[in-house]
């Protein structure tokens, strides 16, 4: 059912906000151990390593491992393409932008994750121009 699948969407936004901040603590502690290591070349290796370990933890503990982009394709295709009145159609995708536009609960539920990447991103900022002498 079409509106079950919309439901689920939605819990899964949630799931894989809480999962951001969480992730998201552990990304500033780590990024904060960066600045102990002396030598530049591992500063940078562990950068890099850092990004990718955290990119592959923000999924964990989804039950669709589908990025929300992929679901949100997913459905869009499976409402455009199924035998229902337009009304109800019109109400579905409503009810699915809703979901994908919703902006504030990103900065609501997301902030801890939002300061944890600001200060990786401001760290590579300060690192690479440290490694590359500029």
């Amino acid at each position: 059912m079409i509106s079950q699948e919309i439901e689920n969407f939605a819990k899964h936004m949630v799931e894989f906000r809480k999962n951001l901040n969480s992730e998201g603590i552990w990304l500033f502690i780590v990024t904060i151990g960066i600045f102990g290591i002396t030598d530049n070349y591992l500063q940078m290796y562990a950068l890099v390593f850092t990004f990718f370990l955290f990119l592959s933890r923000i999924t964990i503990g989804l039950d669709d491992k589908r990025t929300s982009f992929e679901i949100y394709k997913a459905l869009l295709m499976k409402i455009k393409q199924s035998d229902i009145n337009d009304t109800v159609r019109k109400t579905y995708l409503d009810a699915l932008d809703g979901i994908k536009n919703d902006k504030q609960c990103v900065l609501k539920e997301g902030w801890i994750f939002l300061f944890a990447f600001l200060f990786y991103g401001f760290t590579c900022m300060k690192l690479i121009k440290t490694f590359f002498n500029c």
